[in-house]
């Protein structure tokens, strides 16, 4: 079995577990803002990987050896600026949220492990 089958199928796995854990554990409201939230993430996953990611590993193996490193450097320092613009959209959604919504919504989910 391939490493990547196996990892697959642990995510897999691991991701059916939460659902059912959370099902059993949120309201029904709760779980559909969760399941709206994990969705946004795994687009915004998505998109950094095949931006990114996967043009790396489509244009690597055409360079030089001379030129990979340094391509592969640069294709870090995108990585890079993808996540810091990823924490400063983060932060403008937080200081705009004009209804509260996201900081009910983190108050809520900080809160669920504490509270039985």
């Amino acid at each position: 079995m391939s490493t990547s089958v196996l990892n697959q199928a642990v995510s897999s796995a691991t991701n059916f577990a939460l659902a059912l854990v959370l099902v059993r554990m949120l309201s029904a409201a709760d779980y559909g803002s969760y399941c709206l939230g994990i969705a946004v993430c795994y687009l915004y996953a998505g998109l950094g990987n095949s931006m990114l990611l996967l043009q790396m590993v489509v244009h690597t193996p055409g360079k030089p050896q001379q030129e990979r490193l340094p391509y592969a450097v640069r294709i870090l320092g995108a990585v890079g600026l993808f996540a810091v613009g990823t924490l400063v959209l983060t932060r403008a959604c937080f200081e705009h949220d004009i209804n509260g919504i996201l900081l009910e919504w983190e108050s809520r989910y900080l809160d669920l492990g504490q509270n039985p």
